[in-house]
């Protein structure tokens, strides 16, 4: 049984019966640790608008953008009733079946950028490549959970399409499995 990180798209969060719409895909997949990293969702939108408001840098905007995951974790967390972790090391090992939600952002700071090649810290990076980074560090397998269909077309078509970050194809490519699915 592997690690699997499931990155659940910021639009779910305004869907209705989101908590049994995810337990019933849980439910179809194979068994596995599920990671789930929640997007920012109408709040990094709101990020988005006042960085363009007040001429924030895309840095600064980048770290507000977090702060909102932060905030979606914990909702999603209770939302589904699952353990909030913070650090990578509270992660359930691979073969332990289980779901927790992980809150990215003190990886971000402290964690990820020790690496080298760190994501960059601009618009250039969403929940998306976030997901995929935690994936990465966990060895798992990445699942994006979106509200619409993946086109039919490469990682790379699909960020210039805009269905996932312009990162994301560079993030993956030290992953095995890297799926999406729309979750109806």
């Amino acid at each position: 049984m592997r690690r699997r990180v499931v990155k659940l798209g910021g639009s779910l969060l305004r869907s209705d019966h989101l908590a049994e719409r995810f337990a019933r895909w849980r439910g179809d997949q194979p068994p596995a640790t599920d990671v789930v990293i929640a997007g920012g969702g109408s709040l990094a939108d709101a990020v988005r608008e006042y960085a363009a408001r007040f001429a924030l840098s895309d840095e600064a905007a980048h770290w507000r953008c977090i702060e909102c995951m932060t905030i979606t974790a914990r909702m999603v967390a209770e939302l589904l009733d699952a353990p909030l972790l913070d650090a990578l090391d509270a992660v359930p090992a691979a073969g332990e079946p289980g779901l927790v939600v992980f809150d990215a952002a003190h990886f971000l700071a402290n964690i990820e950028p020790s690496r080298g090649n760190p994501l960059p810290r601009d618009w250039t990076v969403t929940s998306d490549s976030i997901a995929a980074r935690v994936a990465e560090f966990l060895s798992a397998d990445l699942v994006l959970l979106k509200s619409a269909p993946r086109p039919p077309c490469s990682w790379e078509a699909a960020a210039a399409a805009g269905y996932v970050d312009a990162y994301f194809p560079r993030a993956i490519l030290d992953l095995e499995h890297v799926s999406a699915s729309c979750l109806t």
